[in-house]
């Protein structure tokens, strides 16, 4: 499986095992996260490696990492200590949770019905304030194709906006 592969190349470049964790994002903000901000990271020269791997991997079929691995990828080009922790931090989520992933349903009887037997559903949603450092939201939205019996995610996306807001419906 992909995800074992990437698990193990980062615990060789990491020099030891890592230690699982429940989410692939930490909460808060810890009083040095600005000094090691500031300080290049352990992983400057193979970032762009181990981001693209984890794009991948959320394009595929795990979504819940997307949050996290975009935020990394806006770093890329100034790799930060604080950048190497939330990498580390995403592949301790990630090895600890190898057996999850999307599984898509698609029942022929379903997609034979052309009355009515399946819909497109779409979802949207964002979060307040989401990123601690800029306080900026991200928005996401999902894209699903369903039925009596399937149940399939067509497309997925999350993106930073750009302004700040202050209501949650004004960052819906």
């Amino acid at each position: 499986k992909y995800e074992t592969h990437i698990v193990v190349e980062f615990e060789k470049e990491w020099g030891e095992p890592l230690k699982t964790v429940t989410t692939p994002l930490k909460t808060g903000v810890d009083k040095d996260d600005h000094a090691k901000a500031e300080l290049p990271g352990f992983f400057a020269d193979t970032c762009r490696t181990h981001t693209m791997r984890l794009e991948w991997v959320v394009r595929g079929s795990r979504p819940d990492l997307a949050a996290a691995t975009q935020r990394l990828t806006r770093n890329l080009h100034r790799w930060s200590i604080e950048d190497d922790e939330g990498l580390v931090r995403i592949m301790r989520y990630l090895k600890g949770t190898l057996g999850l992933g999307l599984m898509f349903t698609v029942w022929l009887p379903d997609i034979r019905d052309c009355d009515g037997g399946t819909w497109i559903d779409f979802y949207t949603d964002s979060d307040l304030n989401g990123d601690p450092r800029t306080t900026k939201n991200t928005s996401c939205w999902v894209l699903l194709y369903k039925g009596r019996k399937t149940h399939a995610c067509l497309d997925w996306s999350s993106k930073k906006q750009l302004s700040m807001e202050i209501a949650t419906a004004a960052a819906e």
